[in-house]
């Protein structure tokens, strides 16, 4: 690992736009975070109930869940940039082949499992492993960076995304989506790898401590950090991909509510700005707990709100928003302070991976809950009572094993005078 002040300006600028337009181009981007305003007019056409494109998500997600630890892995020994050239070009396909689908759950099923599974490499999994060898005293700024950068890149696609489906149709939007992931994620592979990107790179004292895998896992604080992270997962991923037809539901008109979904993109670039500017200012675990907690309020006002204008759905859309763009930081930030640098990229990978079962369970559970009870309400007020739970679970998290550099010093400067 290069040390951060030995690294130039330019290395660590190219890390990050490199990160953030790769993210934007991405699985998580371009198919996770449009596919609620894909719902309405595919069941719509095909018959289906919200069922069983919840679970076409819960594939893709289950998929990405499986291939995070792997990628970790792989990237730690190969590095990021071939693993993110070859996931976009089967991204780029898999969209091709969407807008060809027919009316068979297993096919779409099948797809989305393997895209979820072999488009891994487009994803913060991937992408962000290689943040903490250029950043350590700024991590949660660099962290904050990139992924505030793909939440604005990622509120942007959303809306053009919305339009398209008003316009055109979702399968000619698919295609549109095809088109751009081969365009981001081609500029990302070029810009984003300056030397020290590479599978091999220096180790110093510094910045070796940290813990195998198999010591993390072993590791009591490190399930109950998975258990918090699964939890807020099922609440704000979960609502997320279900917020478009909620809304709908209320009364609102598509067009207008795929506009409202855009305030829980602005919210999520909110929430990853906001938290990478305080991570390394602040308790990690107490900032967590408290966003954990804003949203958990936002869902119980959705759930209890009579029908009412769209800016108050898009206000509480705005507030979850912010904790599931929070969580963006908040869990590479954590696992580096408390897992250390060792083996940061396959604990990374675990992470992202435990996120995205987390939310594949919560937005199997919407779809559910809708068509068994004809309302959102019963799991919009069971994903509130898991971000309490988790906000609750992240106060057990004890100080950091892992400081930063600066925190490190302060700690050794203040022995020393003792």
């Amino acid at each position: 690992m290069p040390p951060e002040h030995t690294v130039t300006r330019g290395a660590r600028s190219r890390v990050l736009i490199g990160a953030a337009i790769g993210l934007v181009g991405g699985f998580t981007a371009t198919f996770l975070a449009t596919v609620g305003q894909f719902i309405r007019p595919i069941t719509a056409e095909f018959g289906w109930g919200r069922t069983e494109l919840s679970i076409v998500v819960v594939m893709a997600a289950v998929g990405s869940a499986v291939g995070s630890p792997l990628i970790g892995r792989l990237v730690q020994r190969f590095g990021s940039r071939p693993f993110l050239m070859l996931s976009g070009v089967f991204l780029a396909a898999a969209f091709v082949a969407f807008a060809a689908a027919p009316a068979e759950t297993g096919y779409f099923a099948l797809l989305s499992f393997l895209v979820g599974l072999l488009a891994v490499g487009t994803t913060s999994a991937a992408l962000l492993a290689v943040v903490p060898r250029f950043f350590d005293r700024r991590l949660g700024l660099a962290l904050g960076a990139v992924m505030g950068g793909s939440a604005v890149g990622t509120a942007i696609l959303q809306i053009a995304v919305g339009s398209a489906l008003v316009h055109l149709g979702w399968r000619s939007t698919y295609l549109l989506l095809a088109g751009v992931v081969v365009v981001l994620i081609g500029v990302a592979a070029l810009i984003g790898f300056p030397p020290g990107t590479g599978p091999q790179y220096e180790v110093t004292a510094v910045t070796s401590g940290g813990l195998v895998v198999r010591e993390a896992l072993r590791w009591p604080r490190f399930s109950l950090l998975l258990g918090a992270v699964l939890l807020s997962a099922v609440g704000t991923a979960g609502s997320a991909a279900h917020f478009v037809p909620f809304v709908i539901d209320q009364g609102i008109e598509p067009q207008v509510a795929a506009g409202a979904s855009a305030a829980a993109g602005f919210g999520v670039a909110a929430g990853r700005f906001v938290s990478g500017a305080l991570l390394d200012r602040v308790n990690a675990p107490r900032f967590a707990g408290g966003v954990f907690l804003i949203a958990a309020t936002a869902l119980a006002v959705s759930a209890t709100l009579p029908p009412s204008p769209v800016v108050v759905y898009a206000s509480c859309a705005l507030a979850s928003g912010f904790a599931l763009g929070a969580e963006g930081d908040i869990i590479p930030f954590l696992l580096r302070r408390y897992v250390g640098v060792r083996a940061y990229a396959p604990v990374l990978g675990i992470g992202i991976g435990v996120f995205t079962l987390g939310g594949a369970i919560g937005t199997a559970m919407f779809g559910l809950v809708f068509d068994g009870f004809g309302s959102y309400v019963p799991a919009l007020l069971t994903a509130s009572s898991g971000l309490i739970v988790a906000a609750i679970l992240l106060q057990f998290m004890g100080p950091y094993r892992y400081p930063g550099l600066r925190r490190r010093t302060e700690l050794l400067t203040g022995a020393a005078e003792s």
